[in-house]
């Protein structure tokens, strides 16, 4: 079998890219999906985009932005 070939990325990238690939995922999808019963409900991955989000605040005054997320405007 192959290996997946990707730079090497620190835990903090790691967790940085996981929270926008949820988030890119959550804005496709909305911030509900209909549920098992028929009905709305909030999206399943709203739950780990939040918890990623305050993991990574501590950081955010610490390090640079090189560029505008507009995620940052969803958790304002």
């Amino acid at each position: 079998m192959g290996t997946a070939v990707r730079d090497p990325q620190t835990p903090l990238e790691d967790l940085e890219s996981l929270r926008r690939a949820m988030y890119a995922e959550v804005e496709r999808d909305g911030l509900t999906v209909i549920g098992t019963a028929g009905t709305p409900v909030a999206h399943p991955l709203l739950r780990f985009v939040l918890d990623a989000e305050k993991m990574l605040r501590p950081f955010a005054a610490t390090s640079e932005t090189p560029e505008h997320d507009p995620a940052d405007e969803f958790f304002e």
